[in-house]
Formats: C-alpha cells, sequence, structure tokens
C-alpha cells in the first residue's frame, strides 16, 4: 500500500479578470460558435473586433452571423496581409488575439501559411512594440502545420479539423461518451484549463502524485502540466513522474 502524498499548502490565486478588448483575425463558418462560446464567460464591457478580408468572405455577412448576449462585436473590411494587420493592432490595445483560418476560397495550405505568417508577424509586432503579455490564440487546419505553429510563439492554437475527427471517433467507438462531451462543452458544465502551478504548492510538489493530491484538496482533477518556458504540455503523466514547476509552469485541471 503506497501512502498518500502529503498536500502542499497552496497559494491563494485570485481569479484574473477577462480581456476587455479581443481582436480576430480571419473568419470562417467556425467563427460564430466561436464566439457564442466565448460570450458565455466575458463581461459585458468586452469588445470583440473582427478584421477580415473581403476577398475571402462576406463582410457584411459576418455581424448578422453571430448570436451573443454580453460582448460588443465591430467589424471591419482589412484587405491588407499579415504586417498590414499587425500594424494595426499594435495602434491599439488589444489584449487577446484569435486567428481564424479562411476556409472557402483557398486551399488548406494556403490558409495555414497565411495564419502563420500572421502569427510571425504578431509575435514580432509585440516584441519590437514591448505591447506587453498579450495572449494569442491561432486555428490551423492541418496537423502536419502544428510544428512551425509552435516556432512561431504563439500561446495556444487549434487544429481544428483533427480535433473534430478525434471527437467523432471516440464516440463512434464508445456511444457513452456523448454525455461526457456534452458536459465539458456546456458553458455550466465542467471546465478543462490551465492553472498556475503556484495556485498547487508548486515548489513542493516532488511527483504528479502530489500534483494530483493538491488538485483533489481543491475538488479539481489533474490532467497534466504545462512547462512554461517551452511550451511542452505533458498529458496524463505516471503519478509516479518526477515534476518540477515554477512560478511561469501551469497544471491542467478538470474542475
Amino acid at each position: 500500500m503506497v501512502d498518500a502524498p502529503e498536500i502542499p499548502q497552496a497559494e491563494v490565486i485570485a481569479e484574473q479578470a477577462g480581456p476587455t478588448r479581443i481582436l480576430v483575425v480571419g473568419w470562417s463558418v467556425l467563427g460564430p460558435r466561436v464566439l457564442a462560446e466565448l460570450d458565455e464567460f466575458l463581461t459585458s464591457d468586452t469588445v470583440i473586433e473582427i478584421i477580415a478580408d473581403p476577398e475571402q468572405v462576406d463582410v457584411d455577412a459576418i455581424e448578422p452571423s453571430i448570436l451573443v448576449r454580453n460582448v460588443h462585436i465591430e467589424v471591419a473590411a482589412f484587405g491588407g496581409g499579415p504586417e498590414e494587420v499587425t500594424a494595426y493592432a499594435a495602434r491599439r490595445h488589444f489584449d487577446e488575439v484569435i486567428v481564424l483560418g479562411y476556409r472557402d476560397r483557398i486551399s488548406t495550405d494556403e490558409a495555414d501559411a497565411r495564419t502563420l505568417l500572421t502569427l510571425m508577424a504578431f509575435n514580432q509586432i509585440v516584441e519590437k512594440h514591448e505591447l506587453g503579455d498579450v495572449r494569442i490564440v491561432a486555428e490551423l487546419l492541418e496537423q502536419r502545420h502544428t510544428p512551425l505553429a509552435v516556432a512561431t510563439g504563439a500561446d495556444d492554437f487549434i487544429v481544428s479539423v483533427e480535433l473534430t475527427s478525434l471527437l467523432i471517433a471516440q464516440l463512434s467507438e464508445r456511444h457513452e461518451l456523448d454525455l461526457v462531451f456534452r458536459d465539458l462543452f456546456d458553458p455550466q458544465g465542467c471546465v478543462v484549463e490551465l492553472r498556475p502551478a503556484v495556485a498547487y504548492g508548486a515548489e513542493a510538489l516532488r511527483t504528479f502524485a502530489h500534483v494530483v493530491a493538491a488538485a483533489s484538496a481543491q475538488n479539481q482533477t489533474a490532467l497534466g502540466y504545462r512547462i512554461g518556458s517551452s511550451g511542452e504540455v505533458v498529458i496524463n503523466p505516471a503519478k509516479s513522474t518526477e515534476v518540477q514547476l515554477g512560478a511561469k509552469d501551469s497544471v491542467l485541471v478538470l474542475r
């Protein structure tokens, strides 16, 4: 019988207020769903500005397709390339940037190339103008482009087609998972998120078993962790796995 690890004393971490201004670059059929989901978690003082290339989408049709209750939506036609888009963003204040891939009028390779160039340009602008902690999230259409996305310095990226394929495969094999996914995707249901490792007593954590115990003490389930310096995410490691987490690292939890 293995003794339960001692639960480290966790620091109290105040919940950070959500971003007040979000820039969405690009558009696709996924856009309305993304904004509807964000709307459930954002406050009424949040402004989401969408800039889209009129050669790729019908810009006039964007706002009527969006159903939100809390946030304020602004839509603008912007036909410039990645450098012009990022220069525009640098002149304004944005707390978060979301890059969506165009789907209808160009190939997936062209769409991902455009996304990657936009990410690189944003990374340069953030460093050059010292814009602070601007979070950048991007959508990719092809799994094979993910190593390039990592190199651009994006905080997070989602391979939307791959994610959908995996979801369908899981449901086809185990129908009972439908209730699990419904709860995970329900705004009122469980949440999977990265939380600061210091909230679980980072320096006292020696193995992943300690991480699990610290999360459990807060009625959460630890799924893995993220190393801040490299961006490496470790999912479902063995409890015996040794960990060294610090102030810049995060714990992936279900709560």
